[in-house]
């Protein structure tokens, strides 16, 4: 059987009815074609527009146990707003979120906690002029295996991985938290589909329908282009009848992206091996 489509133009503008979003949709080919024997399909042409937030409700809270004097200690959390955060805008809504927590727990406090960003070594430091005997950041870990201080959080959404903190962490009068920051929270993005993937690759963070991978090598509010690059990244369409074609992208999480309503493009390229 010859090979009668060598080309498909999908374009999110064009997503079925039923499409949840334009991250998570399905296309309507005009007609039924049958891939034959010995054929591979290449993900190409890729155009999508990086309006995805750095912080979002996948890691914008901080879960924390703070305790006064001989006080019993008592647990917070305080929740970013999501946006796009530069290093600079980023330590300035950390700090007042801080002291917005601060001014709800204490009567006429001054403003305890400055969060100062290098720029040129990309660090943070957060100082706290409150006496507390204690204040304690949680751990993903700890959050995931519950404690008395917090209830067992299967998924919990924390700042910590942008902070870089992966053991207990204290910000006393005494020792600030200085740390690096991560901004670049979605390195790469992961093209799904259940109707064109085979199950024949694999990843180590469990999703077996992944058809391409993209790296995000473009900044927030920029034009992201990526082609198929190597005649190896192609896909083992062995022989199926293709009409309806789902797509899911997501980032390493199972996220899907939240591309604000914009939309983006691809082709798939069919090609006798």
């Amino acid at each position: 059987m010859s090979l009668d489509i060598k080309k498909v133009y999908v374009d999110t503008r064009w997503k079925t009815s039923d499409s949840k979003s334009n991250t998570d949709f399905s296309i309507e080919l005009p007609r039924s074609f049958t891939v034959p024997d010995n054929v591979v399909a290449y993900i190409d042409d890729i155009v999508l527009p990086i309006s995805f937030p750095t912080i979002y409700d996948r890691n914008n809270t901080l879960y924390f146990q703070w305790q006064r004097y001989t006080a019993d200690p008592l647990t917070d959390t305080i929740v970013l707003d999501t946006g796009n955060y530069n290093g600079q805008s980023f330590s300035a809504a950390l700090k007042t979120k801080l002291n917005e927590w601060a001014a709800s727990r204490f009567i006429n406090p001054p403003a305890p906690f400055d969060v100062i960003y290098d720029h040129n070594n990309n660090t943070i430091k957060i100082t706290n002029d409150l006496d507390f005997a204690s204040f304690r950041i949680f751990t993903d870990d700890e959050l995931k295996n519950g404690s008395s201080a917090f209830p067992k959080i299967s998924d919990p959404k924390t700042l910590n991985k942008v902070l870089m903190l992966y053991k207990p962490t204290y910000i006393l009068k005494s020792s600030p938290l200085e740390t690096f920051l991560d901004l670049h929270t979605t390195r790469n993005l992961y093209l799904t589909s259940s109707a064109l993937g085979s199950y024949n690759s694999i990843s180590n963070f469990g999703n077996d329908t992944i058809i391409k991978k993209i790296p995000v090598k473009a900044g927030f509010n920029e034009m992201l282009y990526h082609d198929s690059g190597s005649g190896f990244d192609y896909l083992d369409v062995t022989p199926r009848t293709l009409r309806y074609i789902d797509f899911k992208l997501v980032n390493a999480y199972f996220d899907t992206v939240d591309l604000r309503g914009n939309h983006w493009s691809f082709s798939i390229i069919f090609a006798q091996k």
